[in-house]
């Protein structure tokens, strides 16, 4: 992106909006997922994985975007893109989180928590960061989670849990 320069009452104004979209739409997610603690490892598989792909259009949407402002030079677009970004795959990391797994399951969940519980700070960091549109923050979230990207993935997969890993 070229360095173009946005007001400051602007670059706020967006940044508000960002942050309470992600706090509903985290919201909405915990309330739905709740459900999720189920009985048997195969019912809960099934759960989270339909959950997890409800948001991998979402995430192609968000990319498409982010592509199109990027060759439109787009700089509002350009960082709303990643600002929905960030703030999607927050909401599906937490839905992941707040699920309690079966006995049998609970160790290898323990782990792919453990590792997404690890990634949120970046993502909020990220968020914040399209928010005021910083192109070095937005780098470099995405430089750190495509860094750890293929654990997380082979950590939920390991879990059973394949459409919130590596098929998204």
């Amino acid at each position: 992106m070229r360095g173009t320069l946005i007001s400051r009452e602007r670059a706020q104004a967006f940044g508000l909006r960002v942050c309470a979209a992600a706090a509903a739409a985290c919201c909405v997610a915990l309330l739905g997922v709740s459900a999720a603690s189920a009985t048997s490892p195969a019912r809960f598989r099934a759960q989270l994985n339909a959950l997890c792909r409800t948001y991998t259009p979402k995430f192609k949407a968000a990319e498409t975007a982010i592509t199109k402002a990027q060759s439109a030079e787009d700089p509002l677009a350009y960082y709303a893109g990643f600002g929905r970004f960030f703030s999607l795959v927050l909401t599906e990391d937490s839905s992941i989180e707040i699920a309690v797994p079966p006995a049998p399951l609970k160790a290898v969940m323990a782990r792919s928590v453990g590792a997404l519980k690890s990634a949120d700070p970046v993502l909020r960091a990220g968020v914040h960061a399209a928010g005021v549109y910083d192109a070095k923050g937005v780098a470099s979230t995405v430089k750190k989670m495509n860094a750890v990207g293929g654990s997380i993935n082979r950590s939920l997969d390991a879990a059973g849990l394949r459409d919130c890993g590596s098929n998204q």
